[in-house]
């Protein structure tokens, strides 16, 4: 930063001068609406502020003031400048004050007090009338109106003699600010001291880059002070901070001296204050410059010689001539002879002798310091730009040494003279093998031509070559370069080689052909892509009709040969359709477009699809099929649930295709803990075929399978495991196998998740059964450890058997050992005697008793049994046997504690008899399709517009349907649905994508465009039961707006590739099918979109009603109550009981008993407010008629458990009321089936 000179201080923003303003001068009222202000600057500058609005009378109140300001200021007795400030005046001066004002003007003018007039910031009309006035009144001072303050002051000094302002005796001169200049390390000062007069005040070391500025600020203040009208000036300097002068500096200054002569003469140069060196610079400039060049002691000398100068029209400096002898002015030269010659120049600091002020050689003597200095100088510079060139060429040659790129230097004959180290390297030469060699012998021949061409070139165009590329020979291998080609002179210009720069390329040549192949590669796998989705359409189109069809058919009365042909044909069929997905799968993979979900998924259902998948097949061939959940894995994940269960359905469909006996395990465990991030060790055992050693590197592979053979026995298209391998590893996972031949494998994957981070809205119950003493009876050694595995986790104790007749010993002794036994697991298909067998026989030893203990009176030991495979009249036994419950195999972890609950609950209070528990019986909260009522049935108002091109494809979606009870339209094109949607309102359309005319994306924009206007022309009008829509499972953005003009739209496509499920929600459909379209979920689709028929309340309904929505249960008489319909689907549920009708109706009448007894437990809490019974007794009630599809009975109850919940009893009583008279109606419904 620039170090400030520290001038003195100043008042005057502009001059620097002091400002008096004392308070009896500030602010004078002067009327009304009138003010004035007066100032002195320095001595003779009245300065006068005037602010609001003039008048007459204001302005001889003023001028009366400016005369006591005068007097008491002592201006009335010497020359003045009167500046005004006009910039607060309101209004234009009347013609009387103007008059006032010029009188006592012209006054002061004749007294020759008042030298110069002006004023500044007035308004334009009073400029005018002050310019205008001033000739009228012949105002022979200067006087004018003016922009601003600056120039006002700047006006006033121009007038006023130094004398005339500056205080009596004073030596300060005048300073203004805008001819201050402060630079790094040196600073000026300049002032006006008399009209002709310039007196600078320097400091600091003059260097070359200072000159410029100083000079520009000569120039303005030159046009500034008027010294350019004048056309000549004095210069004064005092140089007593000067610490010397460059000789660059010098000859700057010398060289701006002269061209400023020419602006304006300077007629003398005089100096004071100044040390030796700068004497002896004056010294030296004398000859070169058209002014006498003087120095003299002090300021007053210098104002004294410029005053002789002044009088003497030869412009002598004046003094006294002095004349020498011969002698003398020999002695002279001596003395200066002798001062040369003892001069130190090995010495850097500078030299003088202290001479007379008068001494004729003085100036002499100054100059040789100064020259001393200089050459001092020179050589101090020489050696430095010696030091920085040497320091340059080392740090280029440490940068050409370090850079990446080769760079040389070429005679004009084309050897290297001088290159880098980076050339030596990339040319796989070292330093002495490369010199001299001509660089055309490293190139290939193609190559040689191509670089004489060049320097050709470089030499016709005196240019450089930016750009090209060679081919070298490095070690008999081939290297691409690029290089540059510049010319090289000597210090002459004249051409002595040439210079480059020279970069390997091989790499990124080779990059760029990857590149480009790879392009290539995906244009043509896009290609492909795209085929396969056309292809995917074209297939997929008549294969729906296929199964569709079939599906039909097969729910016709058909002769069983007949019937197995369809059977055939749909299993073909959807053997196909597996076939093109996983083809469709590859090609996604392989083109690198396989895109992953990141969602929220629950582990069970998971598990649960794969099983029930595969459960009838592995019926069918006779095999176990176990799952097993380690009790530390967590069940709600965050992932990809679609990859995951295709991953594990190939996996367990491979284990049933290649095992013939024995048994396959699903199995799932935790591989690492992460706290939110967690791996999952997921395996599937077998007891097939096994893969010999030298073919398990192959089963991975794409389009191959162990051998030929496998392929003609199990078919299949050899992609499965390739996919599956593929799927894990792109989801971060890893994939194993373990197989022996004859013995199975165990296929095993690893998958990187993550814990769901909102907590589970309804967290499962925990198990809770400590203490417990369970004999576990299984003769398959897998399911036998699952189950010991399980019950360990629940803090049971576990005992086993692996048959029937060792599980009777086992009880035998543990009542021997008054240790007994609290519940018995067996599974039913158990070689020898079955689980049937057993429960029967322990029934048959509790009825006889205990000889030997008198154990007449036991209660009987709670019974589950496990099967794998369920026949008709499964249920009844049980019940005639006395088995408390029943599951399905592979049975879930969270069910079979539930069941052991639920069942040991049972048997505390003696109640087994009259309930069994099953699968069906544990789902009190049973999840149903949003588009039936409570009990399952069918809306019967639903309408249903099917827009479909495709014949087939049209009557199989027709047919199921309306054979579920809905009323359906056809259209065959896009156009047609927008014509049917202009006359009826649907409540769902199923639109095609792909259709003649106008596709299912125009025709979705159209309705979705006239719902957003509200044109009843091409939607029409809904009504009310239409409008107030409450949508299905909330599945992301899929759920329909709840907005009463916006219809459900479910796009039906063949197109199974990525992107066009995201342009049908992108268009306004809000669900999506591909197809082939099952019955099934075409069915649970429409459902998920349907609200309940009009009138019927559903639960959530009544939750968001208005207060009066058991207004219906209660008249003015007492109850009265409308039954609509069955009080319960009788024949929902024998579907549920697999038509099993005698278990179905004693369950309802085990129900039943049941439910009297907990109405009577209801009436007693409803008296008393005990909200937990009312809770407890209501919920069991609902979920039991839930199951048993008894839809008003279970509403009831869950009206009531939630007003219980709540702490609302208002309306207890009544409900319970209620229940009584649901309950009776159900009663005298089943005694009228029986």
């Amino acid at each position: 930063m620039p170090q400030p000179l520290l001038f003195p201080p100043s008042i005057c923003p502009a001059t620097s001068l002091p400002v008096r303003t004392p308070p009896e001068w500030s602010g004078i009222a002067l009327s009304n609406q009138y003010r004035a202000t007066f100032s002195v600057i320095g001595e003779a500058i009245l300065h006068v502020a005037l602010e609001g609005k003039v008048d007459p009378v204001g302005t001889a109140a003023a001028l009366r003031e400016r005369r006591r300001v005068l007097l008491e200021s002592g201006l009335m007795d010497r020359p003045f400048v009167e500046i005004r400030n006009h910039g607060e005046i309101i209004g234009i001066p009347s013609k009387e004050s103007r008059m006032l004002l010029t009188n006592a003007l012209v006054e002061d003018i004749r007294a020759g007090r008042l030298v110069g007039f002006w004023v500044y910031n007035a308004p334009v009309l009073i400029r005018a009338m002050i310019n205008v006035g001033a000739r009228l009144h012949d105002i022979t001072i200067p006087t004018g109106a003016v922009r601003d303050y600056q120039t006002a002051m700047r006006s006033a000094l121009r007038v006023l003699p130094v004398a005339a302002f500056l205080p009596a005796g004073s030596t300060s001169e005048l300073v203004r600010a805008a001819w201050t200049l402060e630079l790094d390390g040196y600073g000026v000062r300049i002032e006006l001291v008399e009209p002709d007069i310039l007196y600078t005040v320097a400091q600091g070391a003059l260097r070359e880059e200072h000159v410029d500025p100083i000079f520009d600020l000569y120039a303005q203040i030159l046009e500034e002070s008027g010294l350019v009208e004048l056309g000549y000036c004095y210069r004064v300097v005092n140089g007593e901070r000067i610490a010397g002068f460059s000789w660059k500096a010098r000859k700057r200054f010398i060289q701006r001296v002269l061209a400023m002569q020419e602006m304006v003469s300077c007629r003398a140069y005089l100096a004071f204050g100044v040390n030796t060196i700068t004497r002896g610079v004056m010294a030296l400039n004398r000859p070169y410059v058209p002014f006498p060049v003087l120095s003299v002691r002090d300021y007053d000398e210098a104002m004294q010689t410029i005053g002789s100068l002044r009088d003497d029209k030869r412009n002598k400096a004046g003094g006294t001539d002095t004349v020498y002898t011969a002698a003398q002015v020999q002695s002279f030269a001596d003395e200066l002879l002798e001062y040369i010659g003892n001069i130190n120049w090995d010495q850097p600091a500078l030299e003088w002798r202290e001479l007379a002020w008068d001494h004729p050689f003085k100036h002499v003597f100054d100059a040789v310091t100064v020259v001393k200095g200089d050459v001092v100088d020179l050589l101090d510079e020489r050696r430095q730009a010696e030091q920085v060139l040497k320091e340059s060429e080392e740090k280029y040659r440490n940068i050409l040494d370090n850079i990446e790129d080769g760079y040389f230097e070429l005679d004009l004959a084309g050897r290297f003279t001088f290159y880098n180290d980076s050339l030596c390297w990339i040319l796989g030469a070292s330093r002495a093998e490369l010199h001299g060699v001509n660089i055309r012998d490293r190139l290939r021949p193609e190559s040689v031509s191509i670089l004489d061409s060049a320097l050709d070139t470089v030499q016709q165009t005196q240019a450089g070559f930016g750009y090209l590329e060679l081919r070298m020979c490095v070690e008999d291998e081939d290297l691409v370069v690029e290089t540059s080609i510049s010319l090289l002179r000597n210090r002459d210009g004249a051409l002595m080689g040439y210079s480059g720069l020279l970069r390997d390329v091989t790499e990124r040549k080779q990059s760029e052909q990857a590149r480009h192949e790879a392009r290539l590669a995906e244009a043509s796998s896009r290609t492909k892509s795209e085929f396969l989705a056309n292809m995917s359409h074209e297939i997929r189109t008549p294969l729906n009709a296929i199964i569709g069809m079939t599906e039909l058919s097969l729910e016709e009365a058909l002769d069983d040969a007949l019937r197995e042909a369809l059977h055939v044909i749909s299993r073909e069929a959807n053997a196909l359709l597996e076939i093109i997905n996983e083809i469709l799968d590859f090609s996604k993979i392989e083109a690198g477009k396989l895109d992953f979900e990141r969602i929220d998924f629950d582990l069970r259902y998971v598990l649960d699809h794969v099983v029930e998948s595969f459960v009838i097949q592995a019926e069918a061939k006779g095999l176990e099929l176990i799952v097993f959940q380690a009790p530390d894995v967590p069940v709600r994940l965050v992932g990809d649930p679609g990859r995951l269960r295709q991953v594990l359905l190939n996996l367990v469909g491979n284990a049933l295709k290649f095992t013939h006996a024995g048994e396959v395990v699903l199995s799932v465990e935790v591989a690492s803990d992460h706290g939110e991030a967690i791996v999952l060790r997921f395996s599937v055992r077998d007891t097939g075929i096994g893969i010999p050693p030298d073919k398990q590197a192959l089963v991975f592979e794409s389009f191959t399978q162990v051998d030929d053979s496998t392929t003609r026995l199990y078919g299949g298209t050899g992609l499965g495991l390739s996919i599956c391998k593929r799927f894990v590893e792109l989801m971060g996972g890893e994939v194993g196998l373990e197989s022996q031949v004859g013995q199975g494998s165990s296929f095993w994957f690893t998958l990187p998740l993550h814990r769901q981070v909102s907590p589970d809205p309804t967290p499962a119950p925990r198990v809770c059964l400590p203490g417990s003493r369970i004999l576990v009876v299984d003769d398959n050694t897998a399911n036998r450890g699952i189950l010991l595995e399980y019950l360990r986790s629940w803090e049971c104790e576990a005992v086993w058997a692996d048959s029937a007749v060792a599980a009777l010993r086992v009880l035998e002794r543990c009542q021997a050992e008054d240790r007994p036994v609290d519940m018995l697991l067996s599974d039913v298909g158990m070689s020898g005697v079955n689980g049937f067998e057993l429960a029967a026989e322990i029934r048959r030893l509790e009825r006889e008793g205990d000889a030997r203990k008198g154990n007449a009176e036991v209660l009987p030991l709670p019974i589950i049994l496990l099967s794998s495979s369920g026949y008709r009249g499964d249920g009844a036994l049980c019940m005639k046997i006395g088995i408390q419950g029943y599951l399905p195999k592979p049975v879930r972890r969270e069910e079979l504690g539930k069941a052991m609950e639920t069942v040991l609950g049972f048997a505390s209070f003696g109640a087994t008899r009259h309930r069994l528990v099953t699968r069906h019986s544990l789902a009190e909260e049973r999840d149903r399709p949003c588009g039936l009522d409570e009990s399952g049935a069918v809306r019967s108002d639903a309408r249903i517009l099917l827009a479909e091109d495709y014949p087939t494809n049209r009557q199989v979606a027709q047919r199921h349907l309306q054979s579920a009870g809905y009323r359906v339209d056809i259209a065959e094109n896009g156009r047609q649905a927008l014509e049917l949607c202009a006359k009826t309102a649907y409540d769902l359309i199923l639109m095609d994508i792909q259709m003649p005319e106008m596709d299912g994306w125009e025709a979705t924009r159209r309705i979705r465009a006239a719902e957003c206007r509200g044109e009843e022309s091409d939607v029409g009008r809904r009504t009310s039961d239409v409008a107030d829509r409450i949508s299905g499972p909330q599945v992301s953005s899929l759920s329909p707006q709840p907005t009463h003009r916006r219809t459900p739209i479910i796009a039906m496509t063949a197109h199974a590739l990525k992107g066009y499920r995201e342009q049908c929600l992108a268009q306004g459909m809000d669900d999506y099918l591909t197809k082939p379209v099952r019955r099934v979920e075409l069915l649970a689709m429409v459902r998920k979109w349907l609200r309940p028929e009009k009138g019927e309340v559903g639960e959530g309904q009544v939750r968001a009603g208005d207060g009066n929505a058991s207004d219906h249960l209660a008249g003015a008489d007492g109850p009265t109550y409308r039954d609509d319909g069955p009080p319960m689907d009788f024949a929902v549920a024998l579907e549920e009981f697999e038509g099993d009708r005698d278990l179905l109706e004693e369950v309802i009448t085990g129900f039943l008993e049941q439910a009297r007894h907990q109405l009577d437990l209801l009436d007693r809490a409803a008296v008393r407010g005990d909200t937990g019974t009312l809770t407890r007794e209501a919920h069991a009630i609902k979920g039991g008629a839930a199951n048993l599809t008894a839809k008003s009975l279970s509403e009831v109850a869950a009206r009531l458990e939630r007003g219980a919940r709540a702490d609302d009893l208002e309306e207890a009583a009544p409900l319970v009321a209620r229940l009584r008279h649901e309950l009776e109606r159900l009663n005298g419904y089943v005694k009228e089936r029986q």
